[in-house]
């Protein structure tokens, strides 16, 4: 549920916009009224605390959505923040959304009086991800979120439930310095991975070692992907017509190569093993070699967009395919925990993985949003944070890595997201012609 509210001062005038009460299913509905009811009232025992995670993730995906489209970013405002989550915490108690009815007067009288507009969005939702799409699909929200305004304030809370309550407050006035973030105490050392290019060619980051690759090879097809053994002393490389390539401890186990194939290869799994791989095609078509079980697949089924990841259960007893709208398929073991498949997103989602219970997982868009699942835990998104180029792929962390999951750019970057994060590995092509990067995985 989400709200929007616009005023705009020229001179000691104000101007009320429309007050708008829209669904994410993007069907919107005029309600002249200024509150509209949330299921019940929340007790303040249930909050867990404010939602930092929540309001990065909805600041981050704000300027993407603002610089795409031609607009200056926003620079967050401390003062401006604290004036919404006040009124996050006045409505999350009572259970209903609604605006701020002394906007302009905090404005005026905390921040400036130099003020030229201001917009509120308030929402009430399962995720910061959910609000943002919801806020994205609603003509109000999106004039708001596109706005003439140079600084944003946003204040989330978060209940028990994992449900979020944000205010979303937009301002234009005097320009505020953006606040540089702190400086890592330590520098941290660049993620151990590998990545390839189409033609074959493997670049080794931080301590993974170089171990051969296929760029002496005359390809039939360009490679696709790379998947790291999970000794974390190898890999395998995989063309789009199902061609392997084995370095390493990374064992041959079969392929598609000499396979006429109705789509192209475009994801590779190992087995916990490492005994074994699954292949997937773009129609969701599965093929499995060495200790790999076969428990289904899309390929007689008609997609509305076509599969670009899969990730296996921990036990490797069942997979999760995902479409690039983030629409999920299980097999085998997999449980289904919810997909973007409804949401109008503003990327296409281009890789998932699994937690380490098996029982949630992540999805990341090409823009670097990131959306969780299940007990997947939001840690930061991509988008915004300097990596350049498309993210094409995303793994999940290890234990005792302090690192939830990690994402690749399309130019070889590979970033940690988590308790710490980690520094990106250094740009490799800026071109953008990487087709895959693996972490290698820690004991």
């Amino acid at each position: 549920m989400v709200d929007d509210f616009g005023v705009m001062q020229r001179g000691s005038r104000l101007l009320l916009g429309a007050i708008l009460l829209a669904a994410t299913s993007s069907v919107a509905s005029a309600i002249p009224a200024d509150a509209s009811e949330a299921p019940g009232a929340v007790a303040a025992a249930e909050v867990v605390a404010r939602g930092h995670e929540a309001e990065q993730y909805l600041f981050d995906q704000l300027n993407v959505v603002r610089v795409e489209n031609g607009q200056i970013a926003l620079v967050r405002d401390p003062l401006l923040d604290q004036i919404a989550i006040e009124w996050t915490d006045t409505m999350l108690p009572t259970g209903t959304i609604s605006h701020r009815p002394d906007l302009s007067t905090q404005v005026r009288t905390r921040i400036t009086t130099q003020w030229r507009r201001i917009g509120e969005n308030v929402g009430w939702g399962p995720s910061a991800q959910w609000l943002h799409t919801g806020f994205w699909n609603s003509a109000p929200h999106k004039a708001n979120m596109l706005g003439d305004y140079n600084r944003v304030g946003i204040g989330a809370r978060v209940e028990a439930d994992g449900d979020v309550w944000v205010t979303v407050n937009f301002l234009k006035g005097p320009y505020l310095a953006p606040t540089p973030p702190p400086a890592p105490a330590v520098q941290l050392p660049a993620v151990d991975s590998w990545a390839v290019t189409p033609e074959g060619v493997v670049t080794a980051f931080g301590a993974a070692p170089w171990l051969g690759d296929a760029s002496q090879f005359d390809l039939t097809d360009p490679i696709v992907g790379i998947s790291a053994t999970p000794s974390g002393n190898g890999y395998w490389l995989v063309a789009r017509d199902g061609g392997i390539f084995t370095f390493g401890d990374a064992e041959f186990h079969g392929s598609t190569g000499a396979i006429h194939l109705n789509q192209p290869i475009v994801a590779m799994s190992s087995t916990p093993t490492g005994d074994g791989y699954w292949l997937t095609a773009a129609d969701g078509g599965i093929f499995t070699f060495g200790d790999a079980d076969f428990h289904g697949s899309t390929g007689a089924l008609q997609l509305n967009m076509p599969i670009v990841a899969m990730a296996p259960t921990p036990s490797g007893a069942g997979y999760w395919l995902t479409a690039a709208d983030g629409g999920i398929f299980t097999f085998g073991d997999a449980d289904f925990h919810g997909s973007t498949g409804a949401l109008r997103l503003v990327s296409p989602v281009s890789a998932m993985a699994s937690t380490p219970s098996g029982k949630g997982y992540w999805l990341v868009a090409k823009d670097g949003g990131v959306f969780t699942f299940g007990d997947a835990v939001f840690s930061g998104s991509a988008a915004g944070a300097g990596m350049s180029g498309d993210v094409i792929g995303m793994a999940r962390g290890h234990v005792g890595s302090e690192i939830d999951y990690w994402v690749y750019s399309g130019t070889g970057v590979a970033r940690g997201y988590g308790d710490i994060d980690s520094a990106p590995t250094p740009e490799l092509d800026p071109s953008g012609r990487i087709a895959g990067v693996t972490v290698r995985p820690i004991d």
